[in-house]
Formats: structure tokens, sequence, C-alpha cells
């Protein structure tokens, strides 16, 4: 004669069956966000070195002419750390002003880069043009500046011609982790085009 389950039995087979699941469940949803954040963080990694690799080659071309072309330098902070806002005149891709700001991310600390072109050379250069996003998730954008006076946080027409740059971005990738990239460019201008001396180093 067989013997049949009792009530309990099959309610706890229930329970294992489910609680397995549950944790499967739970396991493999943990694979995939993880999945996405990794996928998330190497576009984003991609995004930032392409922007830096951009601004490169316009801070390579910078003219500077002291009346209606030059180089600002603003340090600007949002959650206790440095969002540069920095703008210049370039002959990088025609002769403009070009503007790179910050505007904090809602419900995050990180902020959203911002680049602004404009093609009329009126003085101004942190008016007019269209502005779009470039990249999001960023941590820190600290750019520092040498010139006659040394190496200087901030920086306006009236301290001359700036001859390097110091260029560090940290940007979020993943859940919990950060990336660095570092970079130098030595700066060209008034009618000389191009640069040499840039490193750009990701640090891990």
């Amino acid at each position: 004669m067989k013997r049949a389950f009792t009530l309990v039995e099959v309610l706890v087979s229930i329970f294992i069956v489910s609680f397995s699941l549950a944790v499967l469940f739970g396991i493999v949803i943990n694979t995939l966000n993880s999945r996405e954040f990794i996928e998330k963080g190497a576009d984003r990694e991609v995004s930032v070195l392409f922007v830096m690799n951009e601004l490169k080659r316009e801070i390579e071309s910078l003219y500077y002419c002291g009346i209606k072309c030059g180089f600002i330098l603003q340090e600007v902070g949002y959650f206790g750390r440095p969002f540069d806002d920095i703008a210049f005149t370039t002959y990088y891709g025609g002769h403009k002003e070009i503007e790179y700001f910050f505007e904090p991310e809602k419900g995050s600390d990180t902020a959203v880069m911002f680049k602004r072109v404009d093609l009329k050379l009126d003085g101004d250069l942190k008016t007019g043009g269209v502005a779009v996003k470039v990249v999001e998730g960023i941590k820190t954008f600290d750019v520092r500046v040498f010139g006659d006076k040394g190496w200087q946080e901030r920086w306006n027409q009236q301290d001359g011609v700036p001859k390097f740059l110091e260029i560090n971005a940290e940007f979020k990738y993943g859940r919990d982790k950060t990336r660095k990239l570092r970079m130098i460019v030595e700066v060209r201008h008034k009618d000389i085009i191009g640069g040499k001396g840039v490193i750009i180093t990701p640090q891990r």
C-alpha cells in the first residue's frame, strides 16, 4: 500500500521550492542589473573619452587675441566637489566660441556636462549659441592652467596666454564605482594651430 503525502509535507515542499526559486530569481536579477550597470559604465567611459579628446583638440587650437578672443576658467562647485566651467575661442572646426559647463543631476550626486557652441565672435564667451548635453554621471571636473604665474585654479583674459592645461575628470562607473581620466594639453595660440605633448591616462 502506497503512503500518501501529508498536508504538512506538501506545504514544506512548496515552501522549499518557492524559497529556492526566489533565491535563484534574485541571483538572476542581480546578475542582469550588474551587467546593465557595467554596460552603462563602459558606454559612459567611451563618451567621456570622446569628449576629452574633442576638448583636447579644441584647446590645442585655442585662439587668443585679448579682445574678442580668449580663455575663461571659472571654478564652480557642486556637492563640495569641483566642476569647472571652461570657455574659450578655438580654430578647431572653424573659428568659434565654445563653453563646457555643468548642471547637477536630479536625485544624484553627479552632474551633467553641457557643451555650448557659438559661431558669432562677439567677445562674450558665456552667452549665445546652442547648448547640448554631452555626458551624464560626472563626479568631478577640475581644470588647472599653467602660465606666467604658475598653476592657477582660475583664469581670465587679463592673465595672458595659458601654456598648459591639466584636466582631471571623474565619472560614475557602475553602481558604487568611479573612474578617473587625466589629461595634460599644451596650448598653442594666435596663428598656430595644433599641439603636441598631450597625455591621456585612465586611472583605475
